[in-house]
């Protein structure tokens, strides 16, 4: 029982394995892999864990760098099969399109700053999130930032066009991590600011002149 045991745990093994060389591989398709900067050893009969920028634990996928790598296109699902994922630094390239939400299930670190992402902020708040660090500054995402998972410790979205922080701030008076919002288009609800978070320069802020003293920019300074 026990040999029939370890036989089926390296069987399922070399499934996670095979799925984690097929979702890299799709991945270099859609991201315009043939156009990276580096891209050593990428769909070849070479191990995947010695391709460029990809770290693995056991043959098992855990981190993805390619930062500053000039890849563009849509990511789309190609890595949500990669289980064993936990950090993807993907800052400084061209990616487009939107955040797969299922990501978050399982990635501990998400770096996608300075991209060309758009379209409506994702929820940070999804059942069983995992996500400990996001930086999506310097992208074009717009919304509201409604919520924020306390699990998130460093949330950065300078340079964004978020536009408030929704209506219930019960979640904003509690939260205690690094928040950054400089560089957005924020209006307080009410003209009130949440007091653990500084809302940093160049956002318009339209704030209440019984609270403020007046109609002005917030020039105070940010926490990132």
């Amino acid at each position: 029982m026990k040999s029939y045991c370890i036989i089926i745990l390296i069987g399922l093994i070399g499934l996670a394995q095979a799925d984690d060389r097929a979702a890299l591989s799709d991945f270099y398709q859609v991201t315009n892999g043939d156009q990276w900067i580096k891209n050593t050893n990428w769909n070849t009969d070479v191990d995947w864990c010695d391709w460029y920028g990809v770290i693995c634990e056991n043959g098992i996928v855990t981190r993805l760098d390619l930062a500053n790598n000039d890849l563009s296109g849509d990511i789309g699902d190609s890595l949500n099969s990669l289980d064993g994922l936990k950090q993807m630094y993907l800052q400084n390239n061209q990616l487009t399109g939107t955040i797969d939400q299922r990501l978050f299930q399982h990635v501990l670190t998400l770096n996608l700053a300075n991209n060309t992402y758009t379209g409506l902020l994702p929820e940070f708040n999804i059942e069983n999130l995992t996500l400990t660090y996001v930086d999506l500054s310097d992208n074009y995402f717009y919304g509201k930032l409604s919520l924020v998972a306390p699990t998130i410790q460093y949330f950065n979205l300078l340079g964004n066009d978020i536009s408030s922080l929704g209506q219930n701030l019960d979640w904003c008076d509690s939260y205690s991590h690094d928040l950054c919002i400089n560089y957005n288009n924020m209006f307080p609800y009410n003209g009130y600011i949440c007091p653990s978070i500084s809302l940093g320069h160049y956002n318009t802020i339209l704030v209440e002149p019984e609270v403020y003293g007046g109609y002005g920019r917030c020039n105070t300074c940010s926490i990132c």
